[in-house]
């Protein structure tokens, strides 16, 4: 019991394996337990200073262009998406066009037309007045000749009857040819009148106004559609195992002890090139020498990878030993020829867009050693 509280208060792997044999390290809690404890494990993990080298958290590393053929696409979709919906208006503006030239002439009001049919109501009312004006003179004269008696001068009268009516048509043409009176004017021929544009609240100018909301719409929708493309096409991942030679150098040690079996935490830089984040849910696989399978692979459970950024992970790696010495592994890695590959089926989610799917890794091959390795994603790229 005094010895399961003094390994559980060790709270890193290197002190845990140096403190006592009967100590050691369980990767499934990354936590120090007793050898033989019912809350520990079977077997611990070696330890080495892997943290050395280890992002604590994502380095931000940009985003990548995307694919030169994508790119293509995306610009040729952009202009016959254009040119589609500018030859659409211009249809449109034929259509409106041709439909107001159809429409029958109606000259706009003309301000001396106005004044002339005035000028006519006056006048029928003033030859109404004097119509009246006469009868009623004349209705007076008869009364004053019946009054005097039968006139002698039949001439008088008819004088008299005469001067009145030249009096009432010399006051007409007296009122119409007025300064100020308007010269009647012959009506603009439709041939050199301008279109006849209807109304503003026209069917024909609602429909040519939306017309050119839609025009402007699809516009916008190109542009943010081409945005959209470019910028969030997605990219797979890339990869690098970043354990370097001390860290190997352990492993050899630790898998050439014959231990029954051994668990190795690998360090892996991942770049995700992506604007969204990305989680792996879970993941395991094996680790192929040729057709042998030598090693089980564990990644861990809800480990995220984030967005434009290089993540730092640990696998854990459990070596099958007998297979380790059977197959000689220890000397290639000294003689550096050292090659894994590895098949693996990884659960993928993104929150971002609630999706969440595997994928598989075939034959992913790691080169153990010097310059075989491929170290541009890791924190510390020398061997």
């Amino acid at each position: 019991m005094a010895a399961s509280s003094a390994c559980a208060d060790i709270k890193d792997c290197q002190s845990c394996t140096n403190s006592s044999w009967s100590c050691h390290w369980c990767d499934f809690d990354d936590a120090c337990h007793a050898v033989g404890s019912i809350y520990g494990c079977a077997f611990g993990v070696e330890c080495y200073n892997i943290d050395r080298c280890m992002r604590t958290t994502p380095e931000p590393a940009g985003d990548l262009p995307p694919p030169a053929t994508v790119l293509a696409l995306v610009i040729t979709f952009s202009i016959l998406a254009f040119c589609c919906f500018s030859c659409c208006l211009l249809v449109g503006w034929n259509v409106k066009k041709a439909y107001i030239d159809l429409l029958p002439y109606k000259p706009p009001p003309n301000p001396n037309e106005m004044k002339k049919e005035d000028l006519s109501t006056k006048l029928f009312e003033m030859s109404t007045a004097a119509t009246n004006w006469a009868s009623s003179l004349t209705n007076s004269e008869k009364k004053r000749r019946k009054s005097r008696g039968p006139s002698l001068d039949l001439g008088e009268d008819l004088d008299y009857d005469l001067a009145l009516v030249e009096n009432d048509q010399n006051q007409a043409i007296a009122e119409a040819n007025r300064p100020d009176s308007p010269t009647p004017q012959t009506p603009p021929s439709s041939s050199s009148s301008p279109l006849n544009s209807p109304p503003p609240s026209h069917p024909v100018h609602c429909l040519w106004r939306c017309c050119w909301g839609i025009y402007a719409l699809a516009l916008v929708l190109i542009v943010v559609v081409s945005t959209l493309t470019l910028g969030l096409w997605p990219h797979y991942p890339e990869y690098n195992m970043c354990s370097d030679e001390l860290d190997w150098g352990s492993i050899v040690s630790g898998m050439e002890s014959l231990k029954p079996q051994a668990s190795f935490q690998l360090l892996a830089s991942i770049y995700n090139p992506n604007y969204l984040n990305l989680f792996v849910n879970q993941g395991s696989g094996v680790l192929r020498h040729g057709n042998d399978n030598v090693g089980i692979l564990d990644f861990g459970e809800n480990v995220e990878i984030r967005g434009n950024s290089i993540t730092d992970v640990l696998i854990t790696a459990t070596f099958i030993p007998s297979e380790w010495e059977t197959l000689s592994l220890s000397a290639e890695y000294y003689a550096g020829t050292l090659e894994f590959m590895v098949d693996a089926t990884v659960t993928v989610g993104i929150p971002a867009l609630g999706y969440t799917g595997s994928s598989e890794w075939k034959n992913y091959l790691i080169k153990i050693g010097g310059s075989y390795d491929d170290r541009s994603l890791c924190a510390c790229q020398n061997w």
